[in-house]
């Protein structure tokens, strides 16, 4: 995200401080004279994203939970619990409305000065955590002088039970990525960072600059579009949100160097011409849903499919670090422009969305619940 005039993801202006669970979706199907059940997974929509209409929020979120240690990545549970990273390697719960004191886990992350872009980064909840209980995170740590990534799994009740899914993803002080998603085919999505090093975002033998797509064990899926690999896609710079609509179709965003922030639909095995074209370009890789010109750092992303706010609906919501606004965009509508539909005032960092529809945001100090009066302005 680091380029000329534009903020680094985890600064503000007075000081330098420095997300998608899916669930398969069971049909039945009647046949004549016979009913089988068929368990359908592939193309199917994540539970976190189609709000449960009849369940109610039991999470009883105050509007807003402020004096945080700068949260990078939000997920909710089914029962209305908020979990949130910070930046900082506190992996900390929001129960019954009210913040929890201690932190459910702590990460040893690297805390070294202008070093903006490390630390504990991404989060998702297994699509089954309900009766498996397992969080998986992706953080930063130092081995001997060197900066990696790496995303760990493990029983929120006890660390104890850490394993390792992904590691060797190389670090930075900038570009280290770190969105984690479980797609609707139930494999676990990683966004990297090319780690300021522009030239690994094209090999397919390097994890950094792509999208990588495992098991829930870490093992690499028989149809990755490159072999043995864990590369899905390649070509890119530096995520910082990612999310998957009602059509399970897989978006990101993406911090250009100096301008160029683009709007990604990603599809399997394709190239998004890092470090050779950003934008529209010539044509060879594939083309952004949308590039901003003039630089914006967008990050967190969801699509919104609740009727909560209704001039939301059906579009994919995104924020910015910034100015703190957030947009919106409609993904079916040919040649479609990103409209600001409201601003926090402060570098917004990551989205979620509650079980009952409702849509939070995080800033660099605070939880904030987006509501008609935050729209608009």
């Amino acid at each position: 995200m680091t380029g000329k005039g534009k903020y680094n993801y985890y600064m503000s202006a007075s000081s330098t401080v420095c997300k998608l669970r899916a669930v398969t979706i069971i049909f039945f199907v009647g046949l004549t004279l016979l009913l089988t059940t068929l368990a359908c997974s592939s193309r199917t929509v994540p539970s976190e994203r189609v709000p449960r209409k009849d369940k109610k929020d039991k999470s009883r979120l105050a509007d807003e939970i402020k004096d945080l240690n700068f949260p990078t990545d939000l997920a909710f549970a089914d029962d209305g619990r908020l979990f949130f990273t910070e930046k900082t390697g506190a992996l900390r719960l929001i129960k019954d409305g009210r913040l929890q004191p201690d932190p459910i886990a702590t990460f040893n992350v690297p805390q070294i000065v202008g070093y903006n872009e490390t630390g504990l980064l991404g989060l998702a909840l297994s699509p089954e955590f309900e009766r498996d209980h397992l969080i998986y995170v992706y953080h930063t740590y130092n081995e001997e002088g060197r900066l990696f990534n790496r995303v760990v799994r493990f029983d929120y009740r006890s660390l104890e039970t850490k394993k390792t899914i992904f590691d060797g993803i190389l670090g930075s002080r900038i570009h280290v990525g770190g969105k984690l998603s479980f797609g609707p085919d139930n494999f676990l999505y990683i966004a990297t960072g090319e780690a300021n090093q522009p030239g690994l975002s094209r090999k397919t033998n390097s994890p950094n600059g792509k999208i990588l797509r495992l098991t829930r064990n870490g093992k690499i899926p028989k149809n990755n579009p490159f072999g043995q690999s864990p590369v899905f896609a390649l070509g890119l710079r530096n995520i910082f949100g990612m999310t998957f609509d009602s059509k399970g179709r897989l978006f990101v965003t993406e911090n250009g160097p100096e301008n160029d922030d683009e709007i990604n639909m990603i599809t399997g095995g394709s190239d998004y011409g890092w470090p050779i074209e950003t934008g529209a370009g010539s044509g060879r890789f594939e083309k952004p849903l949308f590039t901003f010109k003039d630089s914006i750092a967008p990050t967190g992303i969801v699509f919104y499919d609740s009727g909560a706010l209704k001039s939301l609906k059906g579009k994919l919501v995104f924020g910015d670090f910034n100015e703190g606004k957030l947009w919106a965009i409609d993904p079916d509508v040919a040649n479609a422009r990103p409209e600001a539909v409201g601003s926090l005032n402060l570098g917004v960092t990551a989205l979620a969305i509650s079980p009952n529809g409702s849509l939070y945001a995080a800033t660099e100090s605070s939880i904030v619940k987006i509501d008609e009066d935050i729209i608009g302005k």
